[in-house]
């Protein structure tokens, strides 16, 4: 009975971490276009200039430069970031240009666009952002690719913020 008793402790404490709120989930529009330092999963591995990530046969990595961030948010759909500028290397049929999509309902996506390839991955638990400069700010508004939707569209579709 104690060992059932333990054992349903321990999968509370599993669920209870595999629900707590994604760091990168604080983010807001006003924080893109950015550059990725990187990205760290919730076991602690880490996506940047010297470390992959595998999911499924795909090893994911920067690119030339440091990934670029953008925040879309299309009206009638859940906000997300984009996160591209990536390489994407399979086991057996070479290398592609990929992308992460971190959606503001905690589901993530890797997408491999040359394959019109994209499957449901672990969301990472944070991303790192470049610090913007005060000249970053001021080009934010046309480095941005165009918004869908409506003009006052940025609020809907985000979780709250529990950090």
């Amino acid at each position: 009975m104690l060992q059932h008793l333990a054992g349903f402790a321990c999968a509370l404490m599993v669920l209870g971490c595999a629900t707590d709120s994604l760091l990168w989930q604080r983010f807001t529009e006003k924080d893109f276009p950015a550059r990725v330092d990187s990205v760290m999963t919730r076991f602690g591995d880490s996506l940047d200039t010297e470390h992959t990530l595998t999911y499924g046969p795909w090893k994911v990595g920067f690119g030339k430069d440091k990934p670029n961030a953008f925040y879309n948010c299309p009206q009638d759909s859940i906000c997300y970031i984009v996160i591209s500028n990536l390489r994407c290397d399979h086991f057996t049929s070479g290398s592609a240009p990929c992308e992460l999509k971190l959606y503001d309902d905690a589901t993530c996506k890797l997408v491999i666009p040359k394959r019109l390839e994209s499957f449901r991955i672990g969301c990472p638990l944070d991303v790192s952002l470049e610090p913007k400069s005060k000249g970053d700010k001021d080009k934010a508004n046309t480095t941005r690719p165009p918004k869908q939707g409506a003009a006052d569209s940025s609020a809907r579709g985000r979780l709250p913020s529990t950090v």
